[in-house]
């Protein structure tokens, strides 16, 4: 019904699974810079929103990510959503991953192509872009273009914590809902109980789910704070 994934105020990124040829960085090293990273899910619409100072322009190969910047990589599979997110102390935080849609000719080819699965695809950019675990996953939706591919994810490269939206009961807007029965859904709740990622709810207000896990002293006003879920702001 709707895929709006993560969006920065900056958005001139256009990152694929092969090493990008564009993401978005912004600087936080001073107090003028980027303080807090807004994380927002509100009926069933999730939003990233970064305030900062005007991005570095896009294009040409992407520098590798250096201590007091913020990088989003929006990793296009043709499947999905899915953006990685290297915070300013090297923390990591995998946004979706999707699985899902219509192979052409109705839907978008997969990108780069059909050898790997999405899930896979999103792992290999994850640890070409130097991050050997995931601190954070967070699924905004339970729909498959958003998170069918989460599972594959963990089972290529650690994924520390997950958080999403109805964690333990699943029963938002009714526990019946037909997306809860769905077999990505079930593999992920399955993912979840065997205890090698430690699952949470998101809480809306909350300002410490999603932490600096690195280096937090150096970057003291940097803040991720939950809005919005399941109508609740």
């Amino acid at each position: 019904m709707y895929d709006q994934g993560v969006r920065p105020c900056h958005d001139r990124s256009s990152g694929s699974v092969a090493p990008p040829s564009g993401a978005d960085r912004q600087p936080i090293s001073s107090p003028s810079r980027l303080h807090r990273l807004g994380l927002a899910l509100a009926a069933l619409a999730p939003a990233l929103a970064a305030a900062s100072l005007a991005a570095p322009p896009g294009g040409g190969a992407l520098p590798p990510w250096t201590p007091g910047t913020l990088d989003v990589h929006h990793i296009t599979t043709g499947r999905g959503n899915a953006a990685l997110l290297v915070l300013p102390d090297g923390t990591t935080v995998l946004i979706d991953a999707g699985d899902g849609g219509h192979l052409p000719p109705r839907g978008t080819p997969p990108r780069p192509d059909g050898s790997r699965t999405p899930g896979e695809w999103i792992a290999r950019y994850a640890r070409a872009m130097g991050a050997a675990a995931i601190d954070y996953g967070y699924v905004t939706h339970f729909h498959d273009d958003h998170m069918n591919a989460m599972v594959d994810v963990a089972e290529r490269i650690p994924v520390r914590r997950m958080l999403d939206r109805g964690w333990p009961e699943y029963d938002y807007p009714s526990a019946d809902h037909g997306e809860f029965g769905l077999p990505g859904f079930l593999r992920y709740r399955e993912l979840l109980r065997r205890g090698s990622v430690r699952p949470e709810r998101l809480q809306p207000g909350r300002n410490d789910q999603i932490v600096l896990t690195v280096d937090p002293k150096s970057y003291p006003q940097f803040e991720v704070r939950n809005i919005a879920a399941n109508g609740e702001v």
